[in-house]
């Protein structure tokens, strides 16, 4: 019988024994080629938005200025009557004390008549209100210099001026930052 070539199984050419280095070399190399194609492939990150940062101080402003000092009355407050547009005579006034004659002067008796000479000042001494009677109109009322708006009857003869009142006033002439400075 004529010889025929035998058919062969396997590969055509021989590879040498694979080795356990080979193989974990291959490994390697099969896991970095999948993980160069991951990265070229993986979508990138949207870009972050820009955060608004707060525009830098403005070195011309001036810190906001502070409130002035509390006014606060005692348990008994001077008043400073003004004979601003008319002689007052006589006033009539319910009060603590007044200034007379170079010395303090108790009110025993509600509405005291006292006289004022056109733009003379009279000096009173308040616990709870003052109460001026008769030219009520005429009468400017001012506590530690600061005028203190009152408000005289209808008929502008009389007028109340509670002490709570009055420092409810300087504290919101306070708030608004009117109180005079100085």
């Amino acid at each position: 019988e004529p010889l025929r070539p035998r058919k062969r199984k396997g590969p055509r050419f021989l590879l040498p024994d694979s080795s356990t280095t080979l193989r974990i070399a291959g490994a390697a190399a099969g896991l970095l080629v999948v993980l160069v194609v991951a990265w070229l492939l993986w979508p990138s990150p949207a870009p972050d938005e820009p955060v608004a940062t707060p525009p830098p101080p403005d070195s011309t402003q001036t810190a906001e200025p502070q409130l002035p000092a509390r006014i606060v009355l005692g348990d008994t407050t001077t008043f400073a009557l003004v004979a601003a547009r008319d002689t007052l005579n006589p006033i009539r006034i319910t009060a603590a004390q007044a200034f007379l004659e170079d010395r303090w002067f108790d009110l025993n008796s509600p509405a005291t008549p006292v006289w004022v000479e056109f733009q003379d000042t009279l000096l009173i001494r308040v616990v709870d209100s003052l109460v001026v009677d008769r030219h009520g109109d005429d009468v400017d009322v001012f506590v530690r210099g600061i005028p203190i708006p009152v408000r005289a009857d209808a008929g502008g003869r009389r007028f109340v001026l509670p002490r709570g009142q009055v420092q409810a006033y300087l504290d919101s002439l306070r708030l608004a930052r009117a109180l005079p400075t100085g």
